[in-house]
């Protein structure tokens, strides 16, 4: 029996980090202590960077297909919304050990919290077209769209169990 037939073919090894970089547009060096980790010194002392995403081969730190998606959801998450890394370490470990979740990265559907005291901007759906009604919340506010989807202040109060929201990178 070969590997072929017992995994499912998106979790074999079949790129290099130097490859995976090339293909995501992130230096070698970022995506390399996203999977192997990195140690570093601060003020003298050494410590030590924990990987982010377990590579399909860690010997070789061979990359699978599984795992450039979960490494250009984080590029996602960290450049497009502008979420730092600890941050998303600590939802990571939320995902991983109160909902049981292996691969957050790839299973989960994820909600950006926004902290902004201005909140500008628009919902839209994947065709570009404004959601009206979705429930915007922050610290500061709490609104909804109008039929094109660009906020206003205010709306219905959220109760237990009544969620509605974007998808992830869907406010512009």
């Amino acid at each position: 029996m070969t590997i072929f037939n017992t995994t499912d073919p998106r979790d074999i090894p079949a790129y290099s980090i130097s490859e995976a970089a090339h293909y995501l547009g992130v230096p070698s060096s970022t995506l390399r202590s996203w999977f192997a980790g990195q140690t570093y010194s601060h003020q003298g002392v050494s410590r030590q960077f924990r990987a982010v995403i377990r590579p399909a081969d860690p010997k070789r730190l061979g990359l699978s297909f599984s795992n450039l998606v979960e490494a250009y959801v984080l590029t996602a998450i960290r450049r497009k919304h502008h979420v730092g890394l600890q941050t998303t370490r600590r939802g990571l470990a939320f995902l991983t050990e109160k909902l049981g979740s292996k691969r957050p990265l790839l299973e989960e559907q994820f909600d950006v919290v926004l902290k902004a005291r201005v909140l500008r901007g628009r919902v839209v759906d994947e065709n570009g077209a404004g959601v009206e009604g979705a429930i915007i919340q922050t610290n500061a506010a709490l609104g909804t769209t109008d039929a094109d989807g660009y906020f206003r202040r205010g709306g219905p109060r959220l109760t237990s169990g009544t969620r509605r929201s974007a998808s992830p990178g869907s406010a512009r």
